[in-house]
């Protein structure tokens, strides 16, 4: 099988990417032809020159105002199953992620000239709105860890620290930074990688975003990650405490997850999360622990010095990662998905 994945720019600094990558090392790893389309480039125009069976994009304006719907119906029309990361139809915290504000592309849903599949990593609960506003079928499919990537390993005394956060100063976390990261720093070892921590990080990230939306390739590798894949996982591997801090929606809704809550995990690091309700569904307290915010620092403390019960709870937490949760099993169900489309499509085609 052959599969086409959207990304808009493969030099972004921030999640996409690296779900992106996760999805790309899972599906080579399965034996398909995989190939990323940016948009610096005509995205239909490299699915007609691949000819992919299978189609992943997102229903975002970065992905949909590059997207010539003539030329998708037309692969459509030929047999190309379109996959479609779908936001929510209303997004409060983000309006540009609310479908309601884009009734373009809530029509071409409606009318099915979008998608054959419809998913994300949001719970089916929150998606009912969607499925009745569209009449299209939604399917939640987790993010995930990359288990080419995320997977135990040594420690190295150069990345050794009490607690590690791994991630970007994002504009909605930075008020539970100060109130759960920034107290921890001043009474341990802690240690910060990721993109927008300094003020000129942040104004060259602008500038770079900007151009990736323009296709102007001359500011695309502005920056380059702090760290690299391997180093990562070295990372994880020599701290006690992998430190998972959510976005503002996902602490107050508690419907949906970060990547990091796998990546963590998978690399065989404890991990200490913020109270987002949802996690308990796919993660018990024996797997892995979750602190409120006024017991954040004592939980931080307890745990760092009672090493065995820690090492425990960590173990159970890797194992259930790689049992269920890394990006081949999210190809798996995508995969699932479209074999179940093709079965439909021939059975209500006219013969």
């Amino acid at each position: 099988m052959r599969i086409l994945y959207h990304l808009p720019s493969i030099h972004s600094m921030y999640a996409g990417r690296f779900i992106g990558l996760g999805y790309r090392d899972a599906c080579i790893d399965l034996g398909y032809k995989f190939q990323f389309v940016d948009n610096t480039t005509n995205v239909l125009r490299v699915a007609q020159q691949f000819s992919p069976d299978l189609f992943i994009t997102s229903s975002h304006r970065i992905c949909t105002d590059h997207i010539d719907w003539q030329s998708l119906s037309h692969l459509r029309a030929r047999g190309m199953c379109v996959a479609v990361q779908v936001d929510r139809l209303s997004f409060p915290e983000d309006e540009s992620h609310s479908l309601v504000r884009r009734p373009d592309i809530l029509k071409r849903i409606r009318q099915n000239k979008f998608g054959d599949i419809y998913f994300n990593y949001y719970q089916k609960e929150s998606m009912r709105e969607f499925e009745e506003v569209t009449g299209c079928k939604y399917h939640t499919i987790l993010l995930a860890a990359n288990r080419l990537v995320h997977y135990p390993t040594g420690s190295d005394i150069k990345h050794t620290s009490d607690g590690v956060f791994i991630g970007a100063y994002l504009p909605r976390k930075r008020h539970t930074f100060s109130k759960l990261l920034q107290p921890l720093r001043r009474k341990y070892k802690i240690r910060i990688y990721g993109p927008d921590w300094t003020i000129f990080d942040r104004a060259v990230g602008f500038i770079q975003r900007s151009s990736q939306y323009l296709k102007v390739r001359l500011f695309d590798r502005l920056r380059a990650p702090s760290l690299t894949q391997d180093e990562e996982r070295s990372v994880y591997a020599s701290t006690r405490i992998g430190i998972n801090i959510h976005e503002n929606q996902q602490r107050k809704n508690g419907e949906d997850f970060n990547e990091r809550t796998f990546k963590i995990l998978a690399c065989g690091t404890f991990q200490l999360c913020d109270k987002v309700d949802i996690i308990r569904k796919y993660f018990t307290s024996s797997e892995l622990v979750m602190a409120r915010d006024d017991d954040w620092q004592e939980t931080f403390e307890y745990y760092l010095t009672h090493e065995r019960e820690r090492m425990d709870i960590q173990e159970r937490g890797t194992r259930k990662v790689h049992e269920a949760h890394t990006y081949h099993h999210r190809v798996g169900q995508i995969v699932d998905l479209r074999e179940r489309w093709l079965a439909e499509r021939a059975f209500t085609r006219p013969s």
